[in-house]
């Protein structure tokens, strides 16, 4: 009999085999991958690894969810990346019940930002909705700068105040273990979070992804000093999802990856926490 379980840290060996299998990823990525959510500070109560179908105590189908809970004191809400979607051939016809059962929980803003093409379908039935269309990869070294503007990473004392929670200098300081870029951008005295993971398109081209704003516009807006700090580390290119061109930014809008979402939507310009931070490119 087929059954839809929780994933628990057991079953790690498995699941590493059906990813490698499943995804054009190795089995180090995958192990890594398991390691990660580990030790990630999973909300209680929440699924910790995700969901899995199994037949026989054979897994045949996995979905992994990074559930984290964000924002300021009691006004936290949680989010829950699925990642790593995958069931084997035979059993495709529970891949939706699979979703299904891993998305039912109220309140949660669901958000999936890798979707294979084949998958959309599925993820529009079961109840999600699009919140980016596509991306627009841009050069904002080429845009212009407010007066004075500055920009510096973040330190691991660097104090809160009216202009920065301390809510978001956690979230930049988790995004700067992962390995991503933590930018803090002041202009007129206020300070401005940023968070950016860093890729090579197709092994050459550097590239940053914009994975945390307040708002796109305030991306949008300060885009001029923080391309030319990120020109200076190598990335000349930032990627930023969006559902159109934006006029303000020099590059070109491709409406071919779409993001998904179920439940309280997440604004453009905020992917806090998702696979793309947590488990790297």
């Amino acid at each position: 009999m087929i059954q839809c379980r929780e994933i628990l840290r057991t079953d790690h060996e498995q699941i590493v085999e059906l990813l490698t299998r499943g995804f054009a990823r190795n089995k180090t990525y995958w192990s890594n991958a398991m390691l990660l959510l580990t030790h990630h500070p999973t909300p209680l109560g929440y699924p910790k690894f995700g969901y899995l179908l199994e037949d026989s105590g054979t897994i045949v189908g996995v979905l992994l969810l990074i559930y984290t809970e964000v924002g300021p004191g009691n006004q936290k809400k949680i989010r829950c990346n699925l990642s790593s979607w995958y069931v084997d051939t035979d059993y495709r016809g529970m891949a939706a019940f699979l979703s299904m059962q891993a998305t039912k929980r109220k309140g949660v803003s669901y958000f999936n930002v890798s979707p294979a093409p084949h998958t959309w379908a599925t993820l529009e039935a079961t109840g999600f909705k699009r919140f980016a269309t596509g991306r627009v990869i841009a050069i904002p070294a080429l845009t212009g700068s407010p007066a004075g503007a500055t920009v510096s990473g973040v330190a691991p004392d660097t104090p809160s105040g009216p202009d920065l929670a301390q809510w978001e200098i956690n979230l930049l300081a988790d995004h700067a273990a992962y390995g991503c870029k933590s930018l803090l951008c002041e202009v007129a005295g206020t300070r401005h979070p940023f968070v950016f993971g860093v890729r090579r398109r197709y092994g050459l081209i550097p590239m940053a992804h914009l994975l945390f704003a307040r708002s796109l516009d305030d991306f949008v807006q300060l885009a001029g000093p923080l391309g030319r700090h990120l020109i200076t580390q190598g990335y000349p290119c930032v990627v930023v999802d969006a559902d159109a061109p934006i006029p303000a930014l020099v590059g070109k809008f491709s409406p071919n990856r779409p993001r998904f979402y179920k439940g309280p939507p997440l604004a453009l310009g905020d992917l806090a926490y998702s696979e793309q931070a947590i488990f790297g490119y």
